[in-house]
């Protein structure tokens, strides 16, 4: 009898780690390009306001939420922790960070419509 091997992408601790280090580096990279927009134009407090809100909103995911995962992804990759989380925790906790994650990307999402409108209020959607 013939074994069939799979190619399984093993979703550890190591996995999340690299995960997570591109979603810091993505939100990371979208708070430095709003503040250097913050020093380069003269904005209206609104602006200001969404600015700020998305920014800080980032950083505490970062700074809370992401580093109790990455000590949890840190956990699951020792041997010798115990009890040690095992894949399908880590996997959970990501998808509860996934809703802060889109949260955020959505308040991102404005804030970079309004750059390309050059930070004026958006035309609301027509209504049919």
């Amino acid at each position: 009898m013939q074994v069939v091997q799979r190619s399984v992408c093993q979703r550890d601790g190591r996995w999340f780690l690299k995960l997570l280090q591109a979603e810091t580096d993505r939100m990371e990279g979208w708070c430095r390009q709003m503040e250097l927009d913050q020093r380069e134009n003269e904005l209206p407090e609104d602006i200001l306001e969404k600015m700020r809100a998305a920014v800080g909103s980032a950083q505490l995911l970062i700074s809370q939420k992401f580093q109790q995962f990455r000590e949890l992804c840190e956990e699951n990759l020792n041997p010798s922790t115990h009890p040690r989380p095992v894949a399908s925790d880590l996997a959970g906790f990501w998808d509860m960070l996934q809703l802060s994650i889109e949260n955020i990307s959505l308040k991102f999402d404005e804030l970079h419509q309004l750059r390309a409108n050059n930070w004026r209020p958006l035309d609301p959607p027509d209504r049919k």
